[in-house]
């Protein structure tokens, strides 16, 4: 189940890469909601921000984990002797691993009850490349934080493996 149902962004076609990817999720185990803009309800907050995609494992009626998506699409690249990401040879003003670290943690502070037993994760999902995994990635960054177009393809697997890996961790 994702919401809304319908994709309405027209200048985002990675965004839409990965709506139509996550679409296909099992109702029965996820919900999927995406472009979601928060304004905040408590100090802890950043005043207003967006998340691009949550996804809520609700596997056997039970809530599970949530995962928020910070989707990039282009050619991404971590430049690891500058320390600077490049998005189509240009450099991003944000660092996606900060966008997404910090729209997971405004939601923890807003859902703070549901933080305390429930596991929190955040990832980026680069749907138009493949990832090199002798890449530089920042120290932040590490590679179960990391999504590309072979997850588009393989996207009930990919998410699947990915909560069921969050889920392993929190219990330890």
């Amino acid at each position: 189940m994702i919401f809304p149902e319908k994709f309405t962004k027209t200048d985002e076609p990675a965004e839409e890469k990965v709506f139509k990817a996550l679409s296909k999720l099992p109702d029965s185990d996820f919900t999927t909601f995406f472009s979601q803009e928060f304004t905040a309800i408590n100090s802890r907050e950043k005043n207003e921000y967006e998340i691009d995609f949550i996804v809520v494992d609700h596997r056997n009626n039970k809530l599970n984990a949530i995962l928020v998506i910070e989707v990039k699409g282009g050619n991404i690249v971590f430049n690891g002797a500058t320390q600077v990401w490049l998005q189509n040879g240009r450099e991003m003003k944000k660092a996606p691993n900060k966008q997404a670290s910090s729209a997971m943690n405004n939601l923890v502070s807003r859902f703070r009850f549901l933080s305390l037993n429930i596991p929190f994760h955040w990832v980026l999902w680069f749907p138009d490349i493949q990832i090199n995994p002798n890449e530089w990635l920042p120290t932040a960054v590490s590679k179960d934080r990391l999504l590309d177009s072979n997850s588009v393809n393989y996207c009930s697997e990919s998410i699947t493996f990915l909560f069921d890996d969050i889920i392993k961790k929190s219990q330890k």
